[in-house]
């Protein structure tokens, strides 16, 4: 079972998507659009604003008993999460809080089905439920 803590207050986290869904665009940045916001257009069969609202709101179902780990990639900490049965998929999730000139944000790093299993807080596992050669090209 994981032992670690967040780095980041899952509260505050929330309360930046919650901004973005109201309206404000620079609260939410996904810094690998393509490993995000592509897969869960193409799992879901969403638009691309559909799919970033899909991950805000994943995002604000997530408790602190999701949270899996922390690692650290490109010079900051990020905190990963395991959210089981969304949209009929566990999903791993790796997000940071940036602050710049005392601006939140919320760069959303990962946002993917669970590609073997993820170990989160409270000793559940989460399981593959998508596998990736059921994506079609068309």
């Amino acid at each position: 079972m994981p032992s670690k803590k967040p780095k980041y207050d899952l509260s505050q986290v929330k309360q930046i998507v919650e901004k973005f869904l109201a309206g404000d665009l620079t609260k939410l940045w996904f810094s690998a659009r393509s490993r995000s916001v592509a897969q869960v257009m193409t799992i879901l069969r969403c638009s691309e604003k559909e799919a970033e609202e899909k991950i805000a709101h994943a995002i604000l179902r997530l408790e602190p008993a999701d949270f899996s780990d922390s690692n650290f990639q490109w010079g900051i900490t990020n905190d990963i999460y395991g959210l089981e049965n969304y949209e009929d998929h566990n999903w791993y999730s790796k997000f940071n809080i940036l602050n710049e000139d005392g601006l939140e944000s919320v760069n959303q790093i990962s946002f993917y089905p669970v590609e073997d299993f993820l170990l989160v807080a409270n000793g559940r596992v989460l399981k593959v439920t998508y596998k990736p050669e059921n994506l079609s090209d068309d």
